[in-house]
């Protein structure tokens, strides 16, 4: 382990380079061992080794990707605290940092108090800008690290669908000269298109205009908008101009077609398109099979949902995941098959793969709509370790005891905490039908054992609320 070898180290070498400290957190980066990556760090200062604002910015780069941001700010104070001032490239981190936590207001705060006060360059970005001095070039690196942060901004913005904010920044950034590449154009793109922003063109001209060519990804986001917007055509044209221009669509533009033509209801293109898929020699996903068999459901065509899962078996050699089992469940409950249903479920566990809480909550919704609430109540204290199984013959499915199976990797089995909107259903249709014993007895189990806040109850006890 790298903080043992550092302390042999200490004995033996004395300080250690900060280059040496510096590859031993970026490797703590790699693995996303955060403990190994503090005490690194901690050993570092112990050796007398001063973190650089490099340093900083990798630790809060790390704290970033894994979600907590108060650290980042902590280790921000610390740098400060040390008299290290932030490079573009350190502000570039947090403010990545505060967008992956949808922090979008101290985003921008940072990014006004870069374009107040800018801060020093990159000691890379200092050795680049000498080098064009001395050619006699016109110096470029500092705008270019600010095209990084305009850039990033802008995808935080694409992100949480504020397309007006992401403009803004687009605009502050044409006007103060600072370069535009492909990412920053795909950002933009994906902010209109995710809104139907008629803006979108606007920005497609741009990017010719700065002779930009699209590429993959800006097709993959154009396709997918036209898609999520109803404008199937468009995107089946989008489809074949790229090909035409030599790009080879991927599973993931293809999963976004099928999307659309889930939506749409449209089955003969969807298949039409699975046969593009194959000629292309792309390989379907689980992802790709889950959107087929809920297309299948949604249109009441079970026996079609069946026959996709058994061809991604006998055809792919691929093992359905838990996405693609909760849409035939959900299938099977849409065309009012609940013993298959029961049947999908027993399945699943058998072939060692773990239902989840939307598995179960298809399931209850089955149960619901059989009128099969005594079932539904049971599945609820068994998905919270209150029972062993749920028996299935009474309710008149000839069927065996249903259970909970642990996968290999879990030789317990765990809780599978129900969604707030799945009990507040059953409680309700149990309510309806005067089965008020199942309603307390739900509300009792959600109130010992479910994971809620006062907001969650919609129905409460008998009576309702």
């Amino acid at each position: 382990p790298p903080v043992s070898f550092v302390a042999d180290g200490k004995r033996t070498a004395g300080k250690f380079r900060e280059a040496v400290f510096d590859s031993m957190l970026d490797a703590c980066v790699a693995m996303r061992d955060l403990d190994t990556l503090q005490r690194t760090f901690k050993l570092m200062k112990a050796n007398g080794v001063t973190p650089s604002a490099v340093t900083y910015g990798t630790l809060i780069n790390a704290f970033g990707q894994c979600g907590q941001l108060p650290a980042c700010f902590e280790l921000w104070d610390e740098m400060q605290r040390d008299g290290l001032q932030p490079t573009s490239v350190t502000y570039g981190c947090l403010i990545d940092a505060c967008i992956n936590q949808n922090d979008l207001h101290t985003a921008h705060r940072l990014f006004q108090e870069i374009q107040q006060h800018p801060p020093p360059l990159h000691q890379h970005q200092q050795q680049q800008q000498q080098q064009q001095t001395a050619s006699g070039g016109e110096q470029e690196c500092g705008r270019q690290g600010n095209t990084m942060l305009y850039t990033t901004l802008i995808k935080g913005f694409a992100k949480s669908r504020q397309t007006d904010r992401a403009m803004e920044v687009y605009e502050s950034m044409k006007r103060e000269g600072v370069p535009r590449n492909s990412v920053t154009f795909n950002s933009l793109l994906d902010a209109c298109a995710r809104t139907n922003d008629g803006r979108l063109n606007d920005v497609l001209q741009d990017m010719v205009a700065c002779k930009i060519e699209p590429d993959l990804i800006t097709y993959s986001i154009l396709i997918k908008g036209n898609c999520e917007n109803g404008k199937l055509d468009r995107a089946v044209e989008l489809l074949y101009s790229m090909k035409a221009k030599g790009f080879v669509p991927d599973e993931i533009v293809y999963n976004s077609l099928l999307k659309g033509c889930s939506h749409a209801g449209d089955v003969a293109l969807a298949e039409k398109l699975l046969e593009d898929l194959a000629r292309d020699e792309i390989r379907p996903s689980n992802v790709t099979f889950s959107i087929l068999v809920k297309m299948y459901g949604r249109l009441r065509l079970v026996e079609e949902a069946f026959q996709t899962v058994q061809e991604m078996r006998e055809v792919y050699q691929l093992q359905p995941g838990v996405f693609v089992y909760t849409t035939l469940i959900q299938a099977c409950v849409r065309s009012t098959h609940f013993k298959r249903a029961f049947e999908v479920f027993q399945e699943m566990q058998m072939t060692g793969v773990e239902p989840d809480a939307v598995t179960l909550g298809a399931l209850l919704l089955g149960c619901v709509h059989a009128g099969r609430l005594e079932v539904a109540t049971q599945i609820v204290q068994m998905a919270y370790g209150l029972r062993s199984h749920v028996e299935l013959q009474s309710a008149g499915y000839d069927l065996p005891p249903l259970r909970l199976i642990p996968p290999p990797h879990k030789p317990v089995i765990p809780w599978l905490p129900l969604q707030p909107e799945v009990i507040n259903n059953i409680i309700a249709s149990c309510q309806r039908n005067c089965r008020h014993d199942l309603a307390d007895e739900l509300v009792k189990v959600w109130q010992e054992h479910g994971t809620h806040t006062g907001d969650d109850w919609r129905c409460g006890a008998r009576g309702g609320r």
